[in-house]
C-alpha cells in the first residue's frame, strides 16, 4: 500500500502536505503555538494554582504541621470470639433424588422407536 502511495506524484504530495500540517498543528509555528505548547502551558498553570491552594491551606492551620500524630494502641479480639459456631436451621433444600435408573425394558423399547420421549415419574410422555 505504501509503495502505491509514492508511485503516484499527487499521492506523495498529499502525504507530504498532510504530514506538514500535522506537524505544524502539534508543534506550532512562529506565529501560533501548537497543541503541545498549549497543553504544557495549561498544565503549568494548573500546577501553580494547586501549589497556591496548598500554601493557603498550610498558612490557615500551621499548628497541624507541628503536632505529631500519635498512634493509638490497637486492641485485638481473641480468636475464640471470632469463630462462629453456626447453630440453627439448615437452609439447604431437600430435593428428591431423580430416577436415573429407568426400567431397562422400557428404555430399550423407546430407543428402538427413535422418537423423543420424556419420562417423568415413570410415566411416558411423547411429543
Amino acid at each position: 500500500m505504501y509503495s502505491f502511495l509514492f508511485r503516484n506524484k499527487l499521492g506523495a504530495l498529499a502525504f507530504v502536505v498532510l504530514t506538514m500540517i500535522g506537524a505544524a498543528t502539534l508543534v506550532g509555528t512562529e506565529e501560533h503555538d501548537g497543541v503541545i505548547a498549549k497543553t504544557a502551558q495549561e498544565l503549568t498553570q494548573q500546577r501553580d494554582e494547586f501549589a497556591e491552594k496548598v500554601e493557603a491551606m498550610n498558612s490557615i492551620n500551621p499548628a497541624a504541621e507541628e503536632a505529631p500524630l500519635m498512634a493509638e494502641p490497637a486492641e485485638f479480639t481473641p480468636d475464640d470470639d471470632l469463630v462462629d459456631t453456626a447453630q440453627g436451621f439448615d437452609p439447604t433444600p431437600e430435593a428428591p433424588q431423580p430416577d436415573i435408573n429407568p426400567d431397562p425394558v422400557e428404555a430399550a423399547r423407546v430407543a428402538e422407536e427413535g422418537e423423543v420421549v420424556i419420562i417423568v415419574n415413570n410415566e411416558r410422555y411423547t411429543e
